[in-house]
């Protein structure tokens, strides 16, 4: 499988976060009051409730590991398009 959508869409209610601007320019997380910015701005970050992250390799583990530890959400699971 590789990293392409296999069909096109958009799941309805989905935020789109990419990885990349999570980080700094050397490649280190960002302080958590721009990570915390970041997350909220774009509505994903909400008072620790529970997200979906959909699997693509490391970009979604490293965006499920920002979530779940750098930011605290409680409940953060990798889901398929399927769930």
């Amino acid at each position: 499988m590789t990293e392409t959508a296999q069909r096109a869409g958009h799941i309805p209610g989905a935020k789109n976060v990419p990885w990349s601007k999570a980080v700094a320019t050397d490649g280190t997380f960002k302080p958590f009051e721009e990570l915390l910015q970041l997350y909220k701005g774009a509505k994903v970050v909400d008072a620790g409730t529970g997200h979906r992250v959909l699997p693509i390799g490391e970009r979604s583990s490293h965006t499920w590991f920002t979530l779940k530890y750098l930011l605290g959400v409680r409940r953060c699971v990798t889901t398929t398009a399927r769930d």
